[in-house]
């Protein structure tokens, strides 16, 4: 069985035959290993195992798939900045609303509004586990979402 899968604009879209449930990528040696996790039950993480409880070949295709791309583009950093930091509140305001633009623009809009709704719910939470106010996260929503509107 082949499968398309598209999420971000800038995403590759992917055709590939279905990998096994046991199918693992090895970082080491940038390898596709096979083992058969009904004997030996070590799971490299909780969502392997649940992929193998569910035997479903899809999931563990994009799973293994997402950990070769992981290896291959480590510079994601999720962290926002502080709101003790140095920076302006204009030069802060600025760098928020163009990254919420950012996301905004990379969302494929086929998805549906709905999409890009979640990207933005994600970014806002780390603006809130590093602190900032609700009055800035509004105040950025608003504007990002303006900005989209008319460009």
């Amino acid at each position: 069985m082949k499968i398309i899968l598209e999420r971000f604009k800038d995403d590759i879209n992917t055709i590939s035959n279905l990998l096994p449930l046991g199918a693992r990528h090895c970082p080491k040696n940038q390898e596709l290993k096979y083992s058969n996790l009904i004997y030996i039950e070590i799971y490299q993480t909780n969502e392997e195992k649940k992929i193998f409880e569910l035997e479903d070949s899809e999931k563990n295709t994009m799973f293994v798939l997402h950990q070769i791309a992981n290896n291959f583009d480590s510079t994601k950093n999720s962290n926002v900045i502080l709101p003790s930091s140095a920076l302006t509140w204009n030069v802060k305001r600025t760098v928020f609303t163009q990254e919420a633009h950012r996301r905004i623009r990379n969302t494929s809009q086929r998805l549906g509004p709905h999409a890009a709704d979640e990207v933005l719910s994600k970014f806002m939470l780390h603006f809130k586990m590093a602190g900032h106010n609700h009055q800035l996260r509004a105040e950025i929503l608003k504007s990002a979402k303006h900005a989209f509107t008319y460009n």
